[in-house]
Order: structure tokens, then sequence, then C-alpha cells
């Protein structure tokens, strides 16, 4: 397990951030790996204290960052396990926890501004294809269809009752 902390980042900044990092990943990945894609994503509102669980689906096995954040000092600590069942030959278990705490740490005393906006941004995710859209890019008809722009099924979408991700149901 690794630790990193960022202090002086608001909440709306690290939900943005968070939402970034499979992007942030890709940027900084190396050439014969695969990037990271979000499996679980899920907070936990305490009142002063926002706890948030992320699991990411990477290489051949699964990152889990634990985040505890402290309203009042504006403060984030992230816990990061990797596990990998399977030796890939790349890289083993610390040295991934490693990555991932250098690229969290490297926006130590960066302006998380630029976050905020991603924060407030709802993703819609096809149920058939995984491929992703910003909801406000989605041309929805009447019935509240959409035509999926990568695989051309037709999808129902549910407005969210949270800031989840949209349920939908695809058609043929």
């Amino acid at each position: 397990m690794k630790m990193a902390q960022l202090i002086g980042i608001d909440e709306t900044e690290l939900r943005g951030f968070l939402k970034s990092m499979p992007d942030i990943w890709h940027d900084r990945k190396g050439f014969l790996e695969r990037g990271i894609d979000l499996l679980l994503s899920d907070f936990v509102d305490c009142g002063h204290i926002l706890s948030s669980t992320h699991i990411f689906n990477i290489t051949t096995g699964f990152l889990v960052l634990l985040i505890e954040y402290l309203r009042d000092v504006g403060a984030a600590t992230f816990k990061i396990y990797a596990y990998q069942p399977w030796f890939t030959g790349l890289c083993s278990d610390e040295i991934m926890e490693r990555r991932f705490m250098d690229m969290i740490m490297g926006y130590e005393d960066k302006d998380m501004s630029s976050f905020r906006e991603i924060s407030n941004l709802r993703i819609f995710v096809c149920p058939n294809c995984h491929a992703q859209y910003s909801f406000r890019v989605l041309v929805m008809r009447d019935d509240g269809m959409i035509q999926c722009q990568n695989c051309g099924k037709f999808v129902h979408v549910n407005e969210p009752s949270s800031e989840s991700e949209m349920q939908s149901d695809y058609y043929d």
C-alpha cells in the first residue's frame, strides 16, 4: 500500500480530479501498457468527511483507491492498493502503486481549479460498446432515445437522480 495526500483542494476539484484519472494515466502510461478503466466509483458523505472508493481495471489486475477528504481542512488522503494476480512481466504491485502515487503527487503544487468543470460533467456510457459521451453532446429524441455514435445501437437514457453515471438500456 502507498499513500499520497493533496492539501488545499476543494471538493469539486477532487471529484473532477478523480473523474480525470483514466485520462491522466493514459498520458503517462508506457508504450506497451493499457490504460485504466474505472470499474466502481462510490462516495459516502459523513458530514465533514467525504469517503470514496474507486476501483480501476489496470493491465492484468486491479487498482483500488481509497480516499478520505476532510472538508474543513481541504485535504485528501489517498490509499493506493494494486493487485495483479498474474505476474505480467511489466511491473509488480508495488511498482504500480508507486506509479499511481507519483501521478497523484504530481498535482501537489498545481492549480486544481481546472478540475471543477469536470466534476459537474455528467457521463453517459453505452451499455453495448462502453463508449463514453458527455451528456451535453448527446442529441436525444423526444422519447428519450439516442443513437450511440460508436456502435449505432439505440439507447434509452434515464436521467440520473444523483451524480452517478446515467442508466440506460439498448435496443436493436
